[in-house]
Formats: structure tokens, sequence, C-alpha cells
């Protein structure tokens, strides 16, 4: 992948991946991710828009500050739409689909907002999770504390944890996000769910994805503020999916993310 650079408010580079043509897409990945996450997608996108794939702080090409927050992280997505040079359709994938909800309450330049399984209850995951991240980030033991997070906190089956496994590049992929994952589940959990008054300010239309076959209260615990609190917005679920479907289901989910751009 080949990446162009924004420059977010607190002056840190933040790159991003552009494919295609067309009216522009811009993608956030989740928690452990990166633009990669969205490779998969985009290419099936790119057809129809131009995809811009955020590789989000501390991450690839981006740069990064000591003073993380979330507010600093929605300044990035905020960065890339502006890059952009066009209102977007803005998709969000998990943390990403919680800083793309507080984004389009923040700008007049987004279209239409996608959001997959923004896990609104993050704080029924044990408090001492992310201290025991810590110790494992510090013991650079980050293929354990990525198995821990995909089978305690985003819950993904067996059968996908093997597949993250044996792909040839994708746990290795993965693995360049991981070390951040104290910060930012502390910083998302402390975001979620968003209050009332950001709601409100979110008048685009929006959808809501989950996976048909999602079971993990993280996802549900607390989403009717979402759903009661964005006027309009539409749930859609992604059948046999669960939380990875940008992975495991990309023509659905690029399907999915094509029918509601061109009707908003």
């Amino acid at each position: 992948m080949s990446f162009a650079q924004a420059r977010s408010a607190d002056g840190t580079p933040i790159a991003f991946a552009a494919t295609g043509t067309g009216d522009p897409v811009v993608l956030v990945h989740g928690a452990g991710g990166n633009a990669a996450s969205w490779l998969l997608v985009a290419r099936q996108l790119a057809a129809s828009f131009t995809v811009l794939s955020v590789e989000r702080r501390g991450r690839g090409a981006s740069g990064d500050r000591a003073d993380h927050s979330f507010q600093r992280e929605i300044e990035d997505v905020l960065a890339v739409i502006d890059a952009a040079g066009a209102p977007v359709h803005l998709v969000g994938h998990s943390y990403g689909a919680g800083l793309s909800l507080y984004a389009a309450a923040q700008t007049d330049a987004v279209r239409s907002l996608t959001l997959y399984e923004p896990p609104v209850g993050l704080r029924k995951v044990r408090v001492d999770f992310w201290d025991d991240a810590e110790v494992l980030v510090a013991a650079d033991d980050l293929d354990q504390l990525l198995l821990q997070f995909l089978t305690e906190v985003v819950q993904v089956s067996a059968e996908e944890l093997q597949a993250l496994r044996t792909v040839p590049h994708m746990w290795e992929r993965t693995l360049d996000g991981v070390r951040l994952l104290p910060r930012e589940g502390r910083a998302f959990a402390a975001a979620m769910p968003p209050p009332d008054d950001v709601l409100a300010k979110i008048s685009v239309p929006t959808q809501l994805v989950l996976g048909g076959e999602t079971t993990a209260e993280l996802y549900f615990e607390g989403l009717e503020v979402i759903e009661n609190g964005i006027a309009g917005l539409k749930r859609a679920t992604i059948a046999g999916q669960r939380h990875l479907a940008n992975t495991f289901a990309p023509a659905e989910v690029a399907g999915l993310i094509t029918r509601f751009a061109l009707t908003a």
C-alpha cells in the first residue's frame, strides 16, 4: 500500500492509502488494526469510489505524540476528511466507528455515516485487562496480547482465530497496533456511550451494522443510546458474520456501504 499524509490539528502526520475514482469514502479501522484491515473492502469499493483508508496514529507511516486522547484521534479523522477535498461517506469499524461517530458531529463534510459494531459497552471488559495488557507490552509479548484481546475482548470464533493465524501476513499486520491497545481501550471506554448532545449533531444518513452471529455484550450494552440519539438511524445485519466482517466478508461489507452511499 502507498500512502499520502494529512496533518492533524496537533501537527501529527496521519497517513492514508488512496485508491479508486469517484466520490470519496473514508475508512477508519479499529483497535489493534491498521489501514490494511480495510484492504479487501477497499478493493471492492474502488470500482465506484475514491477510497481513503486511514492509518491511525502510532502505526505505520502515521506519526504519534505522547499526549494521546480520543479527541486527538477524532481530529486525525477530520484531517483525512479535509484531505479528501469533498464531502465523504464515512465508515468506521469498532474503535474506528466511535471515532467516526464523533467526527461526524464535528464537521459538515460528511454525506453518510456507517458504523460497524462500535463496542459501546467496553466498560464491561474487566478493569485490569488494560493493566495486564501494559505488562505484556512492556515484555514485548505482543503475540500473547493479541491472542488475549481477540479471545477475551473481541470474542472471535475459534474458526476466525485459526484463519487469522494461518492466512499469510494477516497476524503480523495486526500486531502493528497491538502495543497501543491499553491507551485506546481506556480512551474508548471513557468516550462511550456518546452523550446526547454529540448524537444530536449528527444529521446525515446513518446506518449501524452488526454481524448476524455477534453475541458479545460489549457490542450491545448501551447500543440503544446511539440508536435513539441519531435521528433516522437504520440498522443493518450481515448474516453469518461476527466482529471481523471486513476481513471475512469483504464483498458483503463493500456492497452494504455502496448501497447506502448511493442512496444518501
